[in-house]
């Protein structure tokens, strides 16, 4: 807002540290896209919610014109990859995948070649750790490398990206998940009652670092130990799938450094009580919060 109350619109970027990195003003934008204030089109749609302005990933950002298609900026507001894609992501490990008039969906570079050809219906997601998870005409997911090769079956019903070398996958609704390698290798199995998380906060864009990486992998990977979800319980378990906080909690979330937020619901003296704070790997509150979120 302006000092006088009114509206004053820029998207401002940030680095990973949270630096500023440069603003795009409506002047910015007006200069790229001169027609943009034509019409129906406002230039508060291209800085809403699910605008398509995102955040840079290797240098360059998805820019969205006012005829709704995708292209891609560079810091100094230079359109790098004129709009062009119905659909698209950000550039990770040199390639982001875009969809075409068709619907199908491939990938380019950085100077807008296809590098893999438009043959998937679904969105692949992006390249970590060399390897893409991609999607067959039978809905069952498998991961493909930069040259398009199926290094990895396309056989599970459920399949998280690549972190740190590793992914979290399931063949069935009701199978176990396991922990595999790059090289498709099972690494750990975890009882087929659990589920993982794979929830990401979606007023974040996903261009960020935590796009679409299961919590739970994220945790596994990082510290040996993470939370799983048992018949709408929460608990934590190691890698090698020991129990090491029971599935006793409404909700477990953050796990960093051997503490957790938690919630609990216990029946005392006939009424319900609910307790919310940070707790330890021994389940035990290192702090409580009042309902007004205070200690």
């Amino acid at each position: 807002m302006n000092r006088d109350g009114r509206a004053n619109l820029s998207y401002l970027y940030f680095d990973f540290p949270g630096q500023p990195i440069d603003t795009l003003t409506k002047g910015d934008y007006l200069t790229m896209f001169p027609n943009a204030e034509k019409g129906l089109f406002r230039w508060s749609s291209i800085l809403g919610k699910d605008s398509g302005m995102f955040p840079f990933s290797e240098g360059l950002a998805t820019i969205k014109s006012p005829d709704h298609l995708f292209g891609y900026m560079d810091k100094s507001m230079n359109v790098i990859i004129a709009p062009q894609f119905p659909n698209a992501g950000s550039f990770y490990e040199g390639l982001a995948s875009v969809q075409n008039k068709d619907h199908q969906w491939g990938f380019i570079d950085k100077e807008g070649k296809t590098v893999i050809p438009f043959s998937y219906h679904a969105q692949p997601t992006r390249f970590s750790c060399g390897l893409a998870r991609v999607t067959n005409n039978k809905g069952k997911r498998g991961y493909i490398n930069p040259s398009n090769e199926l290094v990895i079956p396309a056989e599970y019903t459920y399949a998280t990206p690549f972190y740190k070398g590793h992914a979290l996958v399931r063949k069935q609704v009701n199978s176990p998940i396991l922990l595999i390698d790059k090289n498709g290798r099972t690494v750990a199995s975890y009882d087929s009652v659990y589920s993982y998380l794979d929830k990401f906060n979606f007023e974040i864009p996903l261009h960020y670092e935590t796009e679409k990486i299961s919590p739970t992998l994220r945790q596994l990977m990082d510290t040996g130990k993470a939370i799983v979800r048992k018949e709408g319980r929460y608990g934590l378990i190691d890698i090698n799938g020991q129990v090491i906080l029971d599935f006793n909690y409404d909700l477990l979330k953050d796990y960093r450094n051997g503490l957790m937020l938690a919630r609990t619901s216990t029946f005392e003296n006939g009424r319900t009580i609910i307790r919310d704070g940070l707790i330890d790997e021994g389940g035990n509150f290192r702090f409580l919060f009042d309902e007004e979120g205070g200690f």
